[in-house]
C-alpha cells in the first residue's frame, strides 16, 4: 500500500488532506493490462469501491499516453487506506500545483517607436501564447493581438506582466531592445491564452493542462476553417 502513495507516504498525504488549502482532489492511476476483460474487471471494483465510500464518480484524465488516469473529489484522510489498499491501484498522488514567478526587471514603458503596429500589407505569422495574458490596457501590444482568451482565469486573478513581457518579444524583440542584432529581426502576430493567474493563486496541474487542451483544439478549429473562434477574440 505505502509503495503507491510514493516519497508522501500515508502521513504526508494524510497532512495535504488537512490542509484546509487543498481541494480534496487527487489522481490515481489504476493497472492496466492488455486484457481488456480484466481492465474491465478493475474499473467495475473501483466503482463500486468509490460508491461505497460515498465519494464521487471518478473523472477519467485525458494525459497523453496515459491509460486509466483519473481525478477523484472530496477524498478526505480517512479514504487514503481503502483507496491506496485497492488491487487496481498503482499510484495515488496529490496534483502538482504551479506557481507565477515572474522574473525579469522593468525598463520603463515603450513607446510607438519601439513597438510600432503591424503593417496592414505585410502577412505576419501567429504565435500561440500561453501564459499569464497580455495587459488588456496596453495599446500598442494590443494591436498585435488577434484574440484573447481569458475563460479560464477571471480579470480579477490575473496579473501579466510576464505575458506582457513574453509577447512583446515576439512582436518586436529587437526593436524594444534598441534594436541589439542579437535579437531576431522577426515579428509575428500573438493568439493571447490566459493560463496562469497571479502568484497568489496557484493552478493545478490538471487544470492547466485542460486550459491548454482546450485553446490548442480551438486554435486547430481555427486554422482549418480561417477564423478565430469567438471565446477567442
Amino acid at each position: 500500500m505505502e509503495d503507491s502513495l510514493g516519497s508522501l507516504g500515508f502521513s504526508g498525504l494524510e497532512g495535504y488532506l488537512l490542509d484546509k488549502e487543498q481541494p480534496g482532489r487527487l489522481k490515481i492511476r489504476l493497472f492496466h493490462h492488455r486484457n481488456k476483460a480484466c481492465n474491465n474487471k478493475i474499473l467495475g471494483a473501483f466503482d463500486s469501491l468509490l460508491s461505497g465510500m460515498d465519494l464521487p464518480k471518478s473523472e477519467q484524465l485525458g494525459y497523453p499516453g496515459v491509460e486509466h488516469l483519473f481525478r477523484l473529489r472530496d477524498v478526505r484522510p480517512e479514504h487514503i487506506k481503502r483507496l491506496a489498499g485497492f488491487v487496481g491501484t498503482q499510484n495515488l498522488r496529490p496534483f502538482p500545483r504551479f506557481r507565477l514567478l515572474s522574473q525579469y526587471i522593468p525598463h520603463g514603458s515603450a513607446t510607438a517607436r519601439h513597438l510600432p503596429p503591424p503593417d496592414p500589407y505585410r502577412e505576419y505569422p501567429i504565435v500561440g501564447l500561453i501564459d499569464s495574458g497580455t495587459n488588456p490596457k496596453d495599446v500598442l501590444l494590443g494591436k498585435w493581438l488577434v484574440g484573447r482568451d481569458e475563460t479560464d482565469v477571471p480579470r480579477a486573478d490575473q496579473d501579466n506582466n510576464h505575458g506582457s513581457f513574453v509577447a512583446g518579444l515576439i512582436a518586436n524583440a529587437r526593436g524594444l531592445n534598441h534594436d541589439d542584432a542579437r535579437f531576431p529581426d522577426v515579428q509575428a502576430k500573438i493568439l493571447d491564452v490566459v493560463a496562469m493567474p497571479k502568484e497568489e493563486t496557484p493552478v493545478y496541474e490538471d487544470e492547466l493542462l485542460e486550459t491548454i487542451a482546450r485553446a490548442v483544439s480551438e486554435l486547430r478549429y481555427s486554422r482549418l476553417s480561417n477564423q478565430i473562434p469567438n471565446s477567442l477574440r
